[in-house]
């Protein structure tokens, strides 16, 4: 393979990713992860804190070493992209709720990337991923310098605190690594103590059986009677970690490339309640929300609408 030019592909990654709309762009060099990530994961899952997520322990040995999935690589680039600081008018509806799924977005803003790039380095080989590949996003931001690993165990960048969505690129060529930059979450404790279900345990330590984002969407079995106490009104995700974030507090920037939707709030709760399958498909078929599938969502709302009538909502 012809030599690229270190700086000269650098310098066109950036420039044409950030063009696309991402913040953040950096670049780690592969390998087997860390000894403390790597007993901090195998630690997680003895734990049993992955709950109905299985194929975590599955991919496991793939997520601990990114040469497993592309044995090719030489470069991981890292990638934030921006979404914007949700509305706050519901509590029981995730920001990013709203908004056009992201994996398509993203996915979309890559494979575009991706010919352009191919015409320029024709040499360059490449993988990308966009969440749902077994590769430890996360981690690589931090080791890429776009930010460092908040309490909450959310990536936290300096500019846009953690509304940010994650993506990757792996390349065949070896590029000089970015600095990782430091932890500056210090002595602060807010997402830990907004945490309503006690589901972080500990500073970086998620219990994700107790979490609202894992039991709104990811938990694909029946929900326990123990699991529907837990949900306190919460119908799709939960922010309220991240909303207490000193990073994540309102600025004047314009963060949101994606398409936004309405907020949510308790009369549009009540109003949900009573759409149909068909109904459900045109409103939310753009969004990360399709993926719970009607009848989940359905039973979600109305045990939200419960929950609230309880409290003395109107």
């Amino acid at each position: 393979m012809t030599a690229v030019s270190d700086w000269k592909l650098k310098n066109y990654l950036k420039d044409g990713l950030r063009e696309m709309g991402f913040c953040g762009v950096g670049f780690a060099s592969p390998g087997l992860v860390d000894e403390e990530t790597r007993s901090h994961c195998l630690e997680w899952l003895h734990l049993g804190y992955h709950g109905s997520m299985g194929w975590l322990r599955q991919s496991m040995p793939v997520r601990l070493d990114v040469r497993k999935f592309y044995p090719e690589v030489k470069t991981v680039v890292s990638l934030a992209f921006p979404w914007g600081r949700p509305e706050g008018k519901g509590e029981f509806l995730s920001g990013y709720a709203w908004l056009t799924d992201y994996h398509r977005v993203l996915e979309q803003k890559l494979k575009d990337f991706r010919s352009l790039l191919k015409r320029k380095f024709p040499e360059i080989r490449l993988r990308t991923t966009v969440d749902t590949s077994p590769v430890l996003e996360k981690y690589w931001a931090v080791q890429a310098g776009l930010g460092w690993m908040g309490k909450n165990t959310l990536l936290v960048t300096p500019e846009y605190g953690s509304w940010v969505f994650l993506a990757t690129l792996l390349i065949n060529v070896p590029l000089t690594p970015d600095l990782k930059k430091e932890d500056r979450c210090g002595r602060c404790r807010l997402c830990l103590e907004a945490c309503p279900t006690g589901a972080l345990r500990k500073a970086y330590l998620l219990n994700a059986t107790r979490c609202l984002a894992y039991l709104t969407v990811e938990h694909n079995q029946p929900l326990t009677a123990e699991e529907k106490t837990l949900l306190q009104g919460a119908v799709f995700g939960c922010d309220r970690c991240q909303v207490v974030c000193p990073f994540n507090q309102p600025s004047e920037k314009e963060t949101c490339h994606l398409k936004q939707r309405q907020p949510a709030n308790t009369a549009l709760l009540k109003e949900l309640a009573t759409i149909n399958h068909e109904e459900f498909q045109r409103r939310f078929g753009q969004t990360p929300v399709i993926r719970i599938g009607w009848e989940k969502f359905r039973a979600q709302v109305l045990a939200a609408l419960n929950y609230y009538q309880e409290q003395g909502m109107r």
